[in-house]
């Protein structure tokens, strides 16, 4: 588990009056203006979020841009400073979807803007540990569903496959064997009631996990079009078959799960309509077959996954067709 780092310095005088002779001059009404609480002496962390907040939702992309580049270190602090401090609300009983949303809203700006920093391991930590604390399965899964594909985002740029296996709560999918599924990793759960954010209203359910499984692949197939880039496709290909596809087709790899002893007997067809329904799409796409079928192992792997395709319930008859 990380470890946050909470604590980060106010902006310098001469950044703060810089800023502040700006914002004077900016017409009234702009984007700017926004910014006024987050940059003014004194002003309470409550007002300072608020501000950044407004100003993400006025600014254009250009602004957005610049801004975050000039100011990445003060607004990392007042959003982790933020977040910690909305933690210690959640261990008082007291939840607030709105400000959970607004951090979300944040952290994407991050991940979206601070790229080139995030690649050279600037925050990665404390992102990773924000990300799977919204990711516990107790947490409403709107917002897990959002954090996961925040987690996809960051992944993309860090190159890293920490959390992702225990990120998709695959238990619901188990209910409808008979014998019992070892799975690889165990889901992302709160360590008691207190560290939930905003607490969900029933137990994860098949669908849920199945809608943040083809997040995943939707990942996998954006690194195919509209440019295609290798290097990121065999990333997201590989980390499929790592994570999950050696736990839906264990025969495959007997060497990482052991005969019998981890995944699944057969693929949950929940599962396998979405991914034939992925590779069917993928496979077409000129060059992308010499980047799938780079081994014995990947050969086999395709071949089964169409074969257990084809003996789908008649539930999935379009699935079949394809």
């Amino acid at each position: 588990s990380y470890s946050l780092s909470l604590s980060f310095p106010l902006p310098f005088p001469l950044l703060y009056h810089t800023i502040m002779d700006k914002l004077r001059k900016d017409k009234p009404g702009g984007a700017n203006k926004k910014l006024k609480k987050f940059f003014e002496k004194g002003a309470s962390l409550s007002s300072r979020f608020k501000s950044l907040v407004a100003y993400i939702e006025k600014a254009t992309e250009e602004e957005l841009a610049k801004f975050f580049e000039d100011n990445f270190h003060v607004i990392y602090g007042v959003f982790t400073d933020t977040f910690s401090s909305y933690e210690n609300q959640c261990k008082r009983g007291r939840h607030d979807a709105g400000i959970l949303k607004d951090l979300l809203t944040v952290l994407r700006c991050v991940l979206e803007l601070m790229k080139d920093l995030l690649g050279k391991g600037w925050q990665n930590r404390s992102i990773a540990t924000v990300l799977e604390k919204v990711l516990y399965i107790e947490n409403k899964h709107s917002f897990r569903k959002t954090a996961f594909e925040l987690l996809m985002k960051f992944l993309q740029e860090v190159k890293q496959t920490d959390l992702v296996g225990a990120a998709i709560n695959l238990g619901p999918l188990t209910a409808k064997y008979n014998s019992n599924i070892n799975l690889m990793a165990l889901p992302l759960s709160a360590p008691d009631k207190q560290g939930i954010l905003l607490p969900s209203s029933g137990s994860v359910t098949i669908q849920e996990s199945v809608e943040l499984f083809e997040i995943l692949l939707s990942f996998l197939a954006q690194a195919n079009s509209p440019k295609k880039d290798d290097e990121i496709f065999l990333f997201w290909w590989d980390l499929l078959k790592q994570q999950y596809l050696c736990v839906f087709y264990p025969s495959i790899w007997p060497e990482k799960t052991g005969p019998g002893k981890i995944g699944f007997p057969k693929c949950p067809e929940e599962i396998q309509a979405v991914l034939i329904t992925c590779l069917q799409s993928l496979i077409r796409e000129k060059g992308i077959m010499e980047c799938m079928f780079k081994g014995d192992d990947d050969k086999r792997l395709i071949l089964e996954i169409f074969r257990q395709s084809i003996a789908l319930h008649v539930n999935f008859d379009d699935t079949i067709k394809k």
